[in-house]
């Protein structure tokens, strides 16, 4: 019994040291910031096929017909099949509000089927998203929901990034410390983020009469990091 006290003691006594360290441990907090400007190398392009039918069977057989098309068009382009995928797929009765002409009332009426079939295109050669665009329309596609660029190796270009801001961060540690007069210790804590992306969003339910141009600009990658460093008087 005597020894369980002395352990709970000698342990309450090892907590309370640990606990005054840490309250009275010395530090600074900082942020750091970089951002690299990468060339963007690719595309992914988001379209929709939509079709309406009186029965369900013809608006699915009109919409897998006029995606095949689609499809075809862009593999006939040269887009490789396995960088075309379903992004979303619906298929949802449609109903109308009329004016009924016995009551004079609004009354829902059944006008048929609607389905919708999202593609979502990875394009590798970004000087033909244009003509891809167009190729899309004329195919059969019933919108351009979203076009987005992006570097090859986004990871990369981040690390890249997350060094710099670590570098940045550690700089202004150092020039914080000795206008202080302390010493800049080990970083004790470190925290990052994310990084945003471009984009051009357009739409289209008619032929191009013409390719759309599309400039995409370079991708602006960033990183933030917050790092806490110990520092010690120099007295």
């Amino acid at each position: 019994m005597k020894n369980t006290i002395a352990n709970i003691i000698t342990l309450i006594t090892l907590m309370l040291v640990v606990s005054t360290q840490a309250f009275s441990q010395k530090s600074i907090v900082v942020q750091g910031v970089a951002s690299i400007s990468v060339a963007n190398t690719q595309a992914k392009i988001s379209t929709s096929v939509k079709t309406q039918a009186e029965t369900a069977d013809e608006a699915m057989t009109s919409n897998s017909t006029k995606v095949q098309a689609v499809i075809d068009a862009l593999v006939a382009a040269g887009i490789n099949l396995d960088d075309i995928k379903t992004s979303n797929f619906t298929f949802s009765p449609v109903y109308e509000w009329v004016k009924s002409g016995d009551t004079g009332q609004n009354v829902r009426v059944f006008k048929g089927y609607a389905v919708n079939n999202s593609l979502s295109i990875k394009v590798n050669d970004i000087l033909t998203v244009g003509l891809i665009l167009d190729l899309i329309v004329n195919a059969g596609a019933s919108s351009i929901n979203n076009v987005s660029f992006s570097p090859t190796d986004v990871n990369s270009s981040y690390l890249q990034a997350l060094t710099l801001a670590s570098q940045n961060a550690h700089i202004k540690a150092e020039e914080l410390a000795q206008a202080s007069s302390v010493s800049l210790g080990k970083a004790i804590r470190i925290i990052s983020n994310s990084r945003p992306n471009n984009n051009y969003n357009g739409s289209s339910s008619d032929s191009l009469n013409a390719p759309p141009v599309i400039l995409p600009n370079n991708n602006q990658i960033s990183a933030y990091v917050t790092i806490e460093y110990a520092i010690v008087s120099n007295d």
